[in-house]
């Protein structure tokens, strides 16, 4: 079955509604995500922060591409000790959604109709690729009848499956280039400010 990641059409979908007034969705009921189906086999256990990046702040521009769609969207991310607060606009400032995702507790989420389509599960995994420490991340990997591996070499990080590659994780000066060989979508993560809480 086919699903609409952060990095597909329903960023597409939300730009082209973005200059529709509309008022936010109530928050959805309690529910927990803690893992994330990365690739085919490969799941992902959330975690919380590592040490070194609790207490930080961050505001960064994502542009993505899926096919022949491109997409823009602005995120402000707060990682705390217990949980990962993420706010997202469009460009021009139109609530997306926000999140306060825990470790060990109901998420809580509040969108925008504009992104009913957006599973923010792929969106919170891709930013822990690209942040967590590599052994952090083995820990937290649950794929019991293939091998993974992470490689970090020179400024860049692959997630390997049985050998193949499956994700491209490139870190230039000023952003992250994420490559899913999978499922077919790259992002640009560029961060424009940064703070300590």
């Amino acid at each position: 079955m086919f699903r609409i990641t952060i990095a597909t059409l329903a960023f597409g979908f939300a730009l082209l509604m973005q200059g529709c007034a509309s008022a936010p969705e109530k928050p959805q009921a309690p529910a927990r995500i803690s893992q994330v189906e990365i690739a085919d086999g490969i799941a992902l256990n959330l975690t919380s922060p590592p040490t070194k990046h609790q207490g930080q702040g961050m505001q960064t521009l994502i542009k993505g591409r899926h096919g022949q769609s491109r997409y823009e969207m602005l995120m402000q991310i707060e990682l705390n000790p217990n949980n990962i607060a993420i706010n997202a606009t469009t460009t021009s400032g139109v609530q997306l959604f926000e999140m306060l995702w825990f470790e060990n507790a109901p998420h809580r989420l509040s969108r925008s109709p504009l992104a009913k389509d957006i599973e923010v599960q792929y969106l919170l995994a891709d930013f822990q690729l690209a942040h967590w420490p590599k052994e952090q991340l083995l820990a937290a990997l649950d794929s019991a009848k293939i091998k993974v591996t992470i490689e970090d070499k020179d400024r860049a990080r692959t997630v390997y499956r049985n050998g193949e590659p499956v994700i491209l994780i490139e870190y230039q000066t000023d952003f992250i280039a994420f490559e899913h060989l999978e499922r077919r979508y790259r992002l640009t993560i560029k961060p424009l400010e940064k703070w300590q809480n």
